[in-house]
């Protein structure tokens, strides 16, 4: 019979798949901005209505952030897809 895993291994491993997770969502959003022309702050701009710093997409693409699921459908409007089909082309 397999032995338990503590909580703090069951957080630790949760705690690599998210940053995994992170670091693929990013490279993802970064190649699909880069694949339209747009630079970080011409992303940024467009999403809220301009109140988003070119800074939290720089975290977003570099895995350090993990946008919420408004940000994720915002991104997703600029680049001319639904949530949906964001998440469809999305490879983890």
């Amino acid at each position: 019979m397999p032995k338990e895993r503590s909580h703090k291994t069951r957080r630790i491993l949760k705690s690599v798949d998210r940053d995994d997770f992170n670091r693929k969502l990013g490279t993802y959003i970064k190649m699909k901005r880069e694949s339209i022309g747009l630079t970080q702050t011409q992303l940024a701009e467009r999403i809220y209505d301009g109140q988003m710093e070119a800074k939290g997409i720089w975290k977003i693409e570099n895995g350090l952030y993990t946008p919420n699921l408004y940000v994720v459908k915002e991104i997703a409007k600029v680049f001319n897809q639904t949530l949906a089909d964001f998440f469809f082309d999305f490879k983890t």
